[in-house]
């Protein structure tokens, strides 16, 4: 509540803003209000008090909601975070749910929230680390907030081969529970961000191809969604917003060939999937998609698919994805993050090695990444720990397949949980 409250606080809960957003609607209305007033004897001054009360909110709403946080939430001291970027030409940063219209990014955090801030290199240009109170060259970054800090994202021109767009996950068979229509996923596992506008899908027939209208910047290890029918898969997925459509062409149980093509009509990748043989079969008929594991190896291979069941993972990272490539390779904690027994038990413990010192958070999350737990917040200093399943899981979530998470701003790790 308190990160999401941050967020507002720092930008349309700003008073120079609110009184901007009044000013302007009362400028839309000023004159016709005086006619109106002197058409039904009205008091136009009593109109200009309620306008002004308005702002009197907008001016006092910030200093009341700190100090009922600080009240109701034990919430105490707030520090300054400056984000800013080496080039608004180059880059941009997304701090938690913000898109900052300008930089530097100055706003107010409570202390021991965690804050996100991820860089967003432009077309043509890649991320190439961090300056300030964290030098990491991971380009999604986890901050706790414990004093003034400062952050530069830094960025510089793409190579030749910094884009890579892939075909990285297929649902092309409903079954009886599960109807969202076709579907094919883009994942961006280059280093620059691309822009999709006039790039095309097709399942090998040029003129039925789907083709992206309108400019779309698709960031580095960002995913997109292509629907047969957004309705339908709206329906079956409703926490999915990064989707697009309608392909009016259907994806073949039988088997497809899967084709995406660049601006300038140069094939990026190409698939050719199939129903059996080294193919996962669970994805005909029987509610899963196929989806690559890893995206840096050649995904034109049957071996590099695998099936994730319950209608697979739009939008998100694969269930099967064991990739260590340029998101992952050098920032892994090295925890040696387990919890056993697995399949879970009463009896499981969570067990980890911490090399360097810092905040870390435990959760356990499902599989969209949705924590589902009560998240454990603790400073551990280099050693071995333990934590027993029932201190972050009271009761026993439904069968499926889980992950515990274990992050912070140096780093993450995940593995995967059962419960049967």
């Amino acid at each position: 509540m308190a990160l999401k409250a941050n967020d507002f606080l720092n930008t349309t809960w700003q008073a120079s803003h609110v009184n901007q957003v009044i000013d302007s609607i009362k400028a839309l209305y000023v004159n016709e209000m005086r006619n109106h007033c002197e058409r039904w004897d009205l008091n136009y001054d009593h109109w200009s008090y309620e306008v002004n009360r308005l702002k009197t909110f907008g001016n006092n709403r910030a200093y009341y909601f700190i100090n009922d946080l600080k009240e109701v939430l034990g919430y105490s001291t707030r520090y300054s975070v400056i984000v800013d970027t080496q080039n608004e030409q180059m880059g941009t940063v997304k701090v938690n749910s913000l898109y900052p219209g300008s930089f530097p990014f100055n706003g107010s955090y409570f202390e021991d929230v965690e804050i996100t801030l991820k860089a967003l290199p432009k077309p043509g240009y890649k991320f190439t680390g961090w300056r300030g109170d964290n030098s990491s060259k991971q380009m999604s970054i986890n901050h706790h907030v414990d004093g003034n800090a400062s952050f530069e994202a830094m960025f510089a021109k793409a190579d030749a081969g910094s884009e890579q767009v892939i075909i990285n996950e297929v649902f092309y068979k409903s079954a009886d529970n599960i109807k969202p229509s076709d579907w094919v996923e883009l994942y961006n596992a280059g280093a620059t961000s691309v822009d999709l506008k006039d790039w095309s899908f097709s399942d090998g027939k040029q003129d039925s191809a789907f083709v992206f209208e309108n400019s779309y910047i698709l960031y580095p290890d960002s995913y997109l969604v292509i629907c047969k029918n957004t309705e339908n898969f709206k329906t079956t997925y409703p926490w999915v917003k990064n989707y697009t459509g309608e392909i009016v062409f259907g994806l073949s149980s039988l088997g497809d060939h899967l084709r995406l093509y660049n601006a300038n009509a140069q094939l990026v990748d190409a698939v050719d999937y199939y129903p059996n043989g080294e193919w996962p079969a669970e994805a005909n008929g029987m509610g899963a998609s196929i989806e690559v594991i890893k995206p840096h190896d050649n995904n034109e291979l049957a071996g590099n698919w695998g099936a994730s069941p319950n209608g697979g993972t739009p939008g998100a990272r694969n269930l099967n994805y064991v990739d260590v490539g340029i998101f992952d390779q050098k920032y892994a904690l090295n925890a040696a993050l387990q919890c056993l027994p697995n399949p879970l038990t009463e009896s499981s413990v969570i067990t980890f090695t911490i090399e360097k010192a810092g905040h870390y958070q435990l959760q356990l999350c499902d599989i969209n990444g949705k924590a589902i737990s009560k998240v454990i917040k603790q400073t551990y200093y280099p050693g071995k720990y333990s934590v027993p399943i029932h201190e972050l899981v009271s009761d026993k979530p439904a069968k499926g397949i889980y992950f515990i998470q274990l992050h912070s701003g140096l780093g993450s790790e995940s593995i995967k949980l059962v419960i049967l």
